[in-house]
């Protein structure tokens, strides 16, 4: 990192490079900050606002914990957590839901994962990521995200575009779309 920052042969340090990290190093405490926050807030209300057992509860917060470690998006399985807890659920529903949730979002991660290294743009991944999930749980399968994705590099398309397009997809398909026509 220091050969990065300081130039030898001009014997400066290069700022842009200096304060751009500066920055990134303080954006990530506040979002670190506010995850934690996020979790803790999840942890309070799991204590009381339910019936849930100390096991029980900790089961749900491994999961989002586990989400958090592995960058799939725990914001969003805490809403859905959340949501669970409002309509008073019972645990097996929620941990369910939540479960459900957690693997698409590891699924879509992936699958995004291995777009981006084939050479698709992403411009914003966190919103390709939370549409595929989604679709994923609504009966898009991996081999036609793949599919697509083969594609796209011709046409010259964005991560973005290709998941608004797998959405069109799943609508077709909830239209009775007969299967041999979804990879077209």
């Amino acid at each position: 990192a220091p050969a990065l920052l300081y130039n030898e042969e001009t014997m400066r340090f290069n700022n842009r490079k200096f304060l751009s990290i500066l920055v990134f190093l303080g954006l990530s405490g506040i979002c670190n900050s506010y995850a934690g926050d996020k979790l803790e807030a999840l942890r309070q209300t799991l204590k009381s606002k339910t019936g849930f057992t100390s096991q029980q509860a900790g089961d749900i917060m491994a999961l989002v914990e586990s989400a958090e470690k592995k960058n799939l998006l725990p914001e969003i399985l805490i809403n859905r957590i959340n949501e669970g807890i409002a309509r008073k659920s019972d645990f097996q529903t929620i941990f369910g839901i939540a479960n459900k949730k957690f693997n698409s979002l590891e699924a879509a991660k992936s699958l995004i994962d291995e777009s981006v290294s084939k050479g698709i743009a992403a411009k914003d991944v966190k919103y390709s990521h939370q549409l595929l999930a989604e679709l994923l749980e609504r009966g898009l399968s991996p081999g036609d995200f793949r599919a697509m994705a083969g594609e796209i590099p011709a046409r010259n398309m964005k991560l973005e575009e290709l998941t608004e397009i797998c959405g069109l997809l799943v609508r077709q398909k909830g239209k009775s779309m007969p299967v041999e026509y979804s990879r077209e």
